[in-house]
This record gives C-alpha cells, sequence and structure tokens, in this order.
C-alpha cells in the first residue's frame, strides 16, 4: 500500500523519529513488546494470556470453539510476524547510523536495540552475539523498586510510583518475594485464588486488576529507556499463578529518588 500512503507524508518516521518528547514511544514499545510476546506464546499460553480472546469464541455462529480459537492464533502470529519483519529490515536497512549511534536515541528502532529486552533479530555469527552481549550487559537497566507501606505505594526509580489497587496487588505477592530472596531459594508462584483473597477480590476482578497494572507500568518502560512486556515486572505461569520477577530487586526507600507527584498512576 506505500504507492497510496507514502512514508513521506507522515508527521513521523515510523522507525527513526525522535518519539522521547511526548507519549508516542511508550505506545510503540508496547505495541512491539506485546507482538515480540505474541510471536513467542503457543497456543494455549496465548488463551491463557490474553482471556478476552476466550470471551469472544462464542461469537462465531460458523465455527466451533476449537476452530476460532486456531483461526485468531494464526491472525495474531502472522502479525507478530510482520511487526518482526519490519524491525528487522530497518535494522538491516539503517545498521551503519545504528553502530554509529546516528539513530536517535528516542526513536523506535534504537530502542529495540539498545537494552535487554528487546526485539532481537538472529545474528549472523558467533562474533555478532558476543558484541550485543556486550553492550546489553553495558547498558542494562536499573530493575529496582521500593514499598512504602505507610502510603500505599510502590516507588521506582525516576519519580513514577503505583498506587491503591495496584500497591494492593504488587503488596499481597511481596512477602513471598522477600521470604524467598533472603534464602536465595526459587521465589514461589501464588496462585490466582489466594492472590484474590488476600486483596479481597473475586478472582475475576484480580485478572482485570492486573491488566490495568500492567498498563500502568508503561510509562515506566520510557523512564527506564526499554520495552516491559506483560510479565517484565509480574510473572504469569499457567497453572501455577504469579509472582513478581526475581529479576528485580526491592530496596530501601530512601534508595528511590524523589517521588514526582504528577508521575503516579492508579
Amino acid at each position: 500500500m506505500a504507492d497510496h500512503d507514502p512514508a513521506d507524508q507522515y508527521k513521523k518516521d515510523l522507525l527513526l523519529s525522535d518519539r522521547s518528547v511526548d507519549d508516542s514511544l511508550r505506545m510503540a514499545m508496547h505495541y512491539v513488546s506485546f507482538f515480540r510476546k505474541i510471536g513467542s506464546m503457543t497456543k494455549d499460553r496465548f488463551l491463557v494470556d490474553l482471556p478476552e480472546i476466550v470471551s469472544a469464541l462464542d461469537h462465531f455462529p460458523d465455527l466451533t470453539a476449537d476452530e476460532a480459537s486456531a483461526h485468531l492464533f494464526d491472525l495474531f502470529q502472522r502479525h507478530a510476524r510482520s511487526v518482526e519483519d519490519v524491525i528487522a529490515r530497518g535494522a538491516s536497512e539503517h545498521a551503519g547510523p545504528l553502530f554509529r549511534g546516528e539513530v536517535p536515541a528516542g526513536s523506535l528502532l534504537a530502542t529495540c536495540f539498545a537494552r535487554g529486552d528487546r526485539v532481537e533479530i538472529a545474528p549472523s555469527s558467533n562474533y555478532d552475539q558476543h558484541v550485543t552481549a556486550f553492550v546489553d550487559r553495558l547498558s542494562a537497566p536499573i530493575l529496582e523498586f521500593a514499598m512504602d507501606h505507610g502510603a500505599g505505594q510502590v516507588l521506582f526509580h525516576g519519580g513514577y510510583c503505583l498506587e491503591g489497587a495496584n500497591y494492593r496487588f504488587v503488596n499481597a505477592l511481596i512477602e513471598s518475594f522477600r521470604s524467598a530472596k533472603r534464602t536465595r531459594s526459587e521465589i514461589p508462584f501464588m496462585t490466582p485464588h489466594n492472590v484474590a483473597a488476600t486483596m479481597e477480590v473475586s478472582e475475576q476482578s484480580m485478572r482485570q486488576q492486573l491488566r490495568r497494572l500492567r498498563d500502568a507500568l508503561d510509562p515506566l518502560a520510557v523512564m527506564l529507556g526499554i520495552p516491559l512486556d506483560q510479565d517484565s515486572f509480574i510473572e504469569t505461569k499457567e497453572r501455577a499463578g504469579y509472582r513478581l520477577n526475581p529479576a528485580w530487586h526491592e530496596i530501601a526507600l530512601g534508595d528511590i529518588q524523589p517521588p514526582n507527584p504528577a508521575a503516579s498512576q492508579e
């Protein structure tokens, strides 16, 4: 459709324009990160992580629920491959500017390759793999948070915080996270029933709140300069439940940058 919808008529280039001055980088990163996750999903995980898909399966009169789910899964997978192809072509076409640091840091293409949780293109040699791993170690984001139980907040570097029901969800998982960290053991998953009971809500309300919490973390991705997918802070495991991602570290309140009230989100 390029002949009918030329790129030069757009205000910003999809991959190369600096998006750091507005909210469009957050949206673009979330979009790419979402379909990166979709591309690696099994069909069963697809239906678990996107329960709204399940609710739509009975609305295709000519298809059984299994047939409808297969068609929808294929649709999402094909689009995920299209997103990957766009990023891969962009990386190939602009390899030189990317290497020389000439692509704006606030662009979608630079963000995809600047941090550890990025859209990856298969390297052509082990040399490229070693170089990529080295750069990743240099640019690894700081994954730290602090719990302010008095104020009912989860605080992050950059002045961002979670409050209200989002705080209560994290608080329901924090004790098992702390206990496992103290003993250097595997952080256990908490069943949906137990999370909901701790929050004193229904399981359906709890799952809806988890989706809102993950959406609320999008601005944090911009502050850290990385795409955060749905498992980046709170992990979901089929038939096991939820836990705080072991990659994160809880630190003291005094070690968090002073919060900016305008940066909080319910």
